[in-house]
């Protein structure tokens, strides 16, 4: 082989985790690292969230050209819901098409994107969204490979967003040393151009515990203090085998994130704020949450007895991104849950915000359309990013609202009649929710830590200049590795090339 190049992904890493470990002396593997290789910021899509960030970074292109916005979309012309499938809708070339097509092979390993593997030149193995206990992959023999590198192998830490913290972090730490055996497994035995393995897991960690622990972590805090810390501690152990092993010098090495991480503690709630303003309205809120009931809850009963995890089995994987999680109120809807019931009142509605941070106009395309396109639909995009941008929280003044953007500023592509007509980003500390709490406040007290758009990267490469740019783009991934293996082809990427 010649040149060869070794991706390792960490789901939401961030130099505000790792960083502050690695210079304290908690991650000395990536310590080391970060002196001797150029490293910085590698700058999310927005929104800031798994899909379409892994999605951008696998193929060099804005979400506007993978039709990704999200694990939900709201259907041009319609009010049906799309939840996001790698298999059904990845319909541009991703980094391993490229190469295959040149002939070089490739390895993937948990994509965190993929519900199901593509056939590529190589093989490729899915990330949480495809089923555990039949987990596909290209080609099917792989599976067995995986279970025979890591007794139990398994993707994912199902339900980990109800199970009390302390173990499902337990439970995240032993997941990850699984996909760390699965990884030199396959990297040993089945040796490719092109490496691209990602342990997802931190984001889980992050999400669980950055808002009770803060930041700095505090390796002497209290016990969930210090289990984050030997989480990460472990983490860069693994890290560090993987690199001493098989980052040598005649291959790109990339250690990258798809977003960062942040506490988290205050979460504003878009649908309630257009419904106060009249840009939403529901037909009668009848159901289980006048008694407190929601996914979240019923998710956290199941779990008691034991019954969670066969559950989660039959449960849309797509919707259980979106169970609400981490609110103080017990009585918040999932808006996703309200438009496949047909809650909402079209005929007097003209805005609806979904998990992804965006809100859908109800343009005149759609059956019931009371926008109008052009002048009016301007006028309504405007009023309502300037009434998000003044919108102060009521118990502290702030305004949350980071930026309101307009689809048409942020994405290009044959895909972006499918972008939320506006994209709200929010200040650290915030998040944008699209759950619905009947009569109650646009603002909730959060539990769960969130993403922030600063990830990370790192970058080696035989007779690299330190001259490395310090902030890069997730888009920047694929052509980084054209360049460095001198193959053609950046021509209509959205990226450049960090070397």
């Amino acid at each position: 082989m010649g040149k060869r190049v070794f991706i390792l992904g960490i789901d939401g890493g961030s130099w505000k985790v790792m960083g502050d470990l690695a210079v304290s002396g908690w991650m000395p593997n990536l310590a080391d690292m970060m002196q001797r290789l150029p490293h910085g910021t590698l700058r999310s899509t927005v929104p800031y969230i798994t899909c379409p960030a892994w999605n951008s970074m696998c193929t060099g292109r804005n979400p506007g050209w993978i039709g990704s916005f999200g694990f939900v979309n709201l259907e041009p012309g319609s009010y049906d819901l799309r939840f996001y499938s790698y298999r059904r809708d990845q319909g541009i070339p991703e980094l391993w098409d490229m190469l295959g097509e040149r002939g070089l092979s490739c390895g993937i390993f948990n994509l965190p994107v993929a519900d199901g593997p593509r056939p590529v030149k190589g093989y490729m193995v899915p990330g949480f969204l495809a089923p555990d206990d039949r987990l596909p992959t290209y080609p099917e023999e792989v599976r067995k490979e995986l279970e025979e590198a890591a007794e139990g192998f398994r993707i994912e830490v199902r339900g980990f967003s109800v199970m009390e913290p302390r173990k499902a972090i337990r439970e995240c730490a032993e997941v990850t040393r699984k996909h760390y055996l699965a990884m030199r497994r396959l990297l040993r035995e089945r040796p490719t151009d092109l490496f691209m393995g990602v342990f997802h897991l931190p984001d889980r960690v992050c999400h669980l515990a950055l808002n009770a622990t803060g930041l700095p972590l505090d390796p002497e805090g209290d016990d969930l203090s210090r289990l984050v810390v030997s989480y990460f501690q472990e983490l860069d152990g693994l890290l560090g085998r993987l690199y001493e092993e098989f980052a040598s010098e005649r291959k790109l090495f990339l250690l990258v994130s798809d977003h960062g991480f942040a506490p988290c503690r205050r979460g504003f709630l878009l649908n309630r704020w257009l419904e106060r303003r009249g840009y939403l309205q529901f037909r009668t809120l009848r159901g289980n949450w006048r008694l407190g009931f929601n996914q979240r809850r019923i998710a956290s009963l199941l779990d008691r007895v034991g019954l969670l995890k066969p559950a989660m089995r039959y449960t849309p994987r797509a919707l259980r991104k979106v169970v609400p999680e981490g609110a103080e109120e017990s009585s918040l809807l999932s808006i996703v849950d309200l438009l496949q019931s047909e809650r909402v009142d079209w005929e007097k509605s003209v805005a609806v915000a979904l998990p992804n941070h965006g809100i859908y106009l109800n343009t005149e395309d759609r059956p019931l359309g009371t926008v109008a396109r052009g002048a009016e639909r301007e006028s309504l995009l405007e009023e309502i990013r300037r009434g998000l941008l003044d919108f102060q929280d009521p118990e502290t003044g702030v305004r949350p609202v980071l930026g309101v953007h307009r689809r048409e500023e942020i994405y290009e592509g044959p895909h972006l009649d499918r972008a939320p007509d506006l994209v709200v980003e929010m200040r650290e500390g915030w998040n944008s929710h699209a759950y619905i709490h009947p009569g109650g406040s646009t603002v909730v007290t959060l539990k769960r830590a969130d993403h922030r758009r600063e990830g990370v990267f790192l970058l080696g490469a035989p007779g690299l200049s330190s001259a490395v740019r310090e902030e890069a783009d997730v888009e920047d991934i694929v052509p980084t590795v054209l360049a460095f293996l001198g193959l053609d082809g950046m021509k209509g990427l959205d990226g450049e090339p960090l070397l």
